[in-house]
């Protein structure tokens, strides 16, 4: 397969009728609803998404956050967002909400992933994001100190049925516990498969989160996190190279750069003992 035949033109008229290429249609989750055969309400769907990528979504370039100057679906990599010198790899997300998302350079998100609320959604640069992975910009908590936490005053499924019960005391609680909160990644983070990060929280420069994982808060550059909640297993390196790492932000540099200063990017810091800018030509 040619790097040209990887590609599908979402914008294009046989792209939009293929039935193969409903991972394009995975994307805006709060139209689902609009996933139908007919060409109209597919249409529609696709209008949403060129207006989100316009309007809610831009990639990191030159130390500042830009409007992709291009979006394209690849059948394998799902959406890729394109700056100037830049490219960001989306994947087969479903956006649940009306979140902002900024994204780093060479950041991927491995397959789907999930990412609902209204806030902003804030990714560093070369992060890596596995498959299932869920992002919460609101919280989702049900009130605990009434009769049930099931919600008979707004629940949508109720009111499609117009059989909800109008319970104001209930609902202002439902509104307290739903505020709103903004998520915050760094660069050069890894974040396991199916993990779940919470609202508000800071993940910062160099954390791993491992599989399953639910982050409930903010965690510390360089440590590696695992569990429900996820706790501090150790950190990847001693704080003196965390130090230097943080000093060198390397993942602000041009992939000429990268390619100028291998030895820095093939060094196991395990067993080196001197400063890491020894390493930068």
């Amino acid at each position: 397969m040619s790097k040209e035949e990887s590609f599908i033109n979402f914008r294009d008229d046989h792209s939009i009728r293929s039935q193969s290429n409903k991972d394009m249609l995975y994307f805006f989750g709060n139209s689902k609803q609009s996933l139908k055969n007919d060409e109209k309400n597919t249409r529609l769907l696709f209008n949403n998404i060129f207006n989100f990528f316009n309007n809610k979504l831009k990639i990191k370039e030159d130390n500042k956050y830009i409007k992709p100057t291009n979006v394209k679906f690849h059948k394998v990599f799902g959406w890729v967002l394109y700056g100037e010198k830049s490219k960001s790899y989306l994947g087969k997300c479903s956006i649940n909400g009306n979140v902002n998302i900024q994204i780093g350079n060479s950041t991927y998100v491995s397959g789907t992933c999930d990412v609902n609320g209204s806030e902003n959604l804030n990714i560093g640069s070369f992060t890596s994001i596995a498959n299932g992975v869920e992002f919460f910009t609101s919280n989702i908590n049900h009130p605990l100190s009434y009769v049930t936490t099931f919600n008979l005053h707004s629940n949508s499924r109720l009111v499609e049925d117009k059989i909800n019960v109008d319970l104001p005391n209930f609902n202002n609680e439902i509104l307290n516990l739903q505020k709103k909160k903004s998520i915050s990644i760094g660069n050069d983070v890894w974040i396991g498969r199916d993990a779940m990060i919470m609202p508000g929280v800071v993940i910062p420069d160099g954390c791993v989160v491992g599989a399953k994982s639910v982050v409930t808060k903010n965690l510390e550059p360089f440590g590696i996190y695992v569990g429900t909640p996820a706790k501090l297993v150790r950190f990847r390196f001693n704080q003196n190279k965390i130090k230097e790492l943080m000093e060198v932000n390397w993942w602000n540099w041009s992939f000429e750069k990268i390619k100028e200063n291998k030895s820095f990017f093939d060094t196991d810091l395990s067993n080196y003992k001197g400063n890491l800018k020894n390493l930068i030509g």
